[in-house]
């Protein structure tokens, strides 16, 4: 049982260095298409659970970006 809590933690942990690395990527994005391309990267690493509670919350500023950039599309 401690070898099998031990390979969780090591899991968790990883994950958690993960989401950080993926929320500072994210942050670095400044355009819709760079946001996207960074989703599209993270694939099935969203399905985690520490991942997923870390990075769905960036997807309002995503959908920001995305009205932004429509809006720039009417002017024109």
């Amino acid at each position: 049982m401690a070898d099998e809590q031990m390979f969780i933690e090591k899991v968790q942990d990883i994950d958690q260095r993960l989401s950080a690395i993926y929320i500072q990527a994210f942050n670095d994005c400044h355009t819709p298409e760079s946001a996207f391309k960074l989703i599209m990267t993270l694939g099935q690493l969203l399905d985690r659970p520490i991942i997923k509670a870390d990075i769905e919350p960036l997807f309002p500023k995503y959908l920001t970006m995305l009205d932004e950039d429509l809006d720039l599309i009417k002017v024109f």
